[in-house]
């Protein structure tokens, strides 16, 4: 009986390898991201604004979004910071590079997600109030307002 060698041990994907599955997966979400923060948050901002929204009690939609606008390259440019420290001066960091960063992806992808629902929801609050037309008096109201514009001879001074 021969002795079998046992299968070779993982060694793992190369870091070009991982970084281009993450990088594939994160575009659709990054543009989509970018997309809405340049197109549809001026919009939605000019929404709260118009229907008086400001200072109410669903003003905390506006005030995460605003955060999530200023601050997302403040959040995510330590990852990437942190991921190449990892790259060059950890060793044992090849063994769990594809673990972390498809974590980071999915953790990324979840919260632009969420970021885009939250823009979602604050238009489906803001927007009906836009909508909403103040109420038209009735005809004969209408009527009375038109005959009272016109000066009678009495009103307007002139003699009779």
């Amino acid at each position: 009986m021969a002795a079998e060698l046992p299968p070779p041990l993982y060694r793992g994907e190369s870091a070009l390898l991982t970084y281009a599955k993450a990088l594939g997966t994160l575009l659709p979400t990054l543009f989509f991201w970018g997309f809405s923060m340049l197109f549809v948050m001026p919009k939605l901002e000019w929404l709260w604004a118009k229907t008086n929204m400001e200072g109410t009690r669903a003003d905390w939609l506006m005030d995460g979004l605003e955060f999530a606008k200023a601050y997302f390259w403040l959040i995510v440019a330590p990852l990437v910071l942190l991921l190449v420290v990892l790259e060059l001066t950890v060793k044992n960091w090849r063994r769990y590079r594809a673990a972390v960063i498809g974590t980071l992806t999915v953790l990324i992808n979840a919260a632009v997600l969420l970021l885009l629902t939250w823009i979602s929801v604050s238009v489906l609050v803001a927007a009906p109030l836009l909508t909403r037309k103040e109420k038209t008096p009735p005809a004969s109201e209408a009527t009375e307002e038109v005959g009272s514009d016109e000066l009678s001879a009495e009103e307007a001074g002139t003699p009779q």
